[in-house]
């Protein structure tokens, strides 16, 4: 740089210093970050970035894990999907004369309102359509993933929402059953509570469901998409609502959001289950968490549907046939665990050249207009 107020002013969008007049067409500092995420060019200043070959990463076997597991996993979403949907009348049925409390997290769980009746009924039709646009949004957003001429290229993947989706399940799976063996060695047994246990089939339909879609409420788009929002609006971004749905990228600032959330995830799960359920909690609250600030609530959303609705698919194709499943599942998730782990200390390492919030230029657009 030619002068002090270079840096400053690449960081900025500046395509030349105001201080020395020096060209800074070298791009931005959100470039490294798109690059490093497989797009073509920079989302901020809008330079084309030097992408490696794509044939450099065909059969990086820590790449093409989530691709080869991407169909057992697909064909686990259409059981869970199939089950939720079958038994849809059942549940409406059964929740004639239930009643259900919605909440929040401070960080331990506080009901906030009661629903009971035909508020309760139309409330579990909204889960449906929830997770159902959640899963048609995922595979369209997806559909470079499910070209069937991309040869094991993975460059167009890896930019998908479904490819995360697949890397982070596998992986997730692996990581908890290591967390679980360590914790049993030191005498913290994980264990399903009775309560679980004791559900009816209908009960268990519907919580998991309630699960998947209020806990991203109370846990992604409050304690994430709204001081996000805030900040937004403090910056004077006309666009500040869409930080609450999510998809609006990485910064420092919402990683310690996600930080932060996660582990009130974890704490939240103590009461209900115990401390041996936190930690396993806090790393799916990690993943969700960056799943809805990369790519928006309704990945996350499918990611955990995906998880909790696991145990329901038994109901329409058997524990056999779940188990084999998720074996598979299984056995590619341990490369994937390795891919994600390599990937996640790629990132910490490039924190300090991450942008705090992502919306200095924008404000200043804003403003400008």
């Amino acid at each position: 740089m030619a002068c002090d107020r270079c840096g400053p002013s690449r960081e900025s969008g500046y395509s030349f210093c105001p201080g020395c007049g020096a060209s800074l067409s070298e791009g931005c500092l959100y470039c490294d970050q798109y690059e490093k995420e497989g797009y073509e060019f920079c989302g901020k200043c809008g330079r084309r970035l030097e992408r490696a070959e794509p044939t450099q990463a065909k059969m990086d076997p820590l790449r093409m894990a989530a691709i080869v597991s991407m169909p057992f996993i697909l064909i686990l979403l259409a059981v869970e999907l199939a089950v939720m949907l079958w038994g849809a009348a059942d549940v409406w049925t059964f929740l004639a004369d239930k009643t259900t409390y919605l909440f929040v997290l401070t960080p331990s769980v506080q009901e906030i309102f009661a629903l009971d009746g035909l508020a309760l009924q139309t409330y579990w039709i909204v889960l449906i359509l929830a997770i159902v646009a959640s899963a048609v949004l995922v595979i369209v957003q997806s559909r470079d993933m499910l070209r069937p001429d991309s040869g094991g290229d993975t460059a167009r993947a890896e930019r998908t929402p479904l490819y995360w989706l697949c890397l982070t399940f596998g992986s997730m799976i692996i990581l908890n059953i290591i967390v679980s063996v360590v914790q049993g060695m030191f005498g913290s047994t994980l264990e399903v509570p009775e309560w679980i246990l004791d559900m009816s089939r209908e009960e268990m339909l519907f919580q998991m469901a309630e699960a998947a879609v209020w806990e991203e409420v109370a846990s992604r788009i409050l304690p994430i998409g709204v001081p996000l929002t805030i900040l937004a609006v403090c910056y004077g971004r006309r666009d500040a609502l869409r930080h609450l749905v999510g998809g609006t990228g990485v910064t420092r600032v919402s990683l310690a959001l996600i930080l932060i959330s996660s582990l009130a995830f974890g704490f939240a799960h103590v009461d209900s289950w115990s401390y041996a359920k936190m930690i396993p909690a806090a790393i799916g609250g990690v993943i969700m968490g960056y799943l809805y600030v990369r790519f928006g609530v309704h990945v996350s959303i499918l990611f955990h549907f995906l998880t909790d609705y696991m145990t329901c698919s038994s109901y329409l194709i058997g524990e056999v046939a779940l188990g084999s499943i998720v074996l598979l599942v299984m056995i590619t998730g341990l490369v994937c665990m390795v891919g994600l782990l390599s990937r996640t200390f790629n990132g910490l390492s490039g924190i300090a050249d991450m942008p705090v919030t992502g919306m200095d230029q924008d404000s200043r657009d804003s403003r400008d207009d």
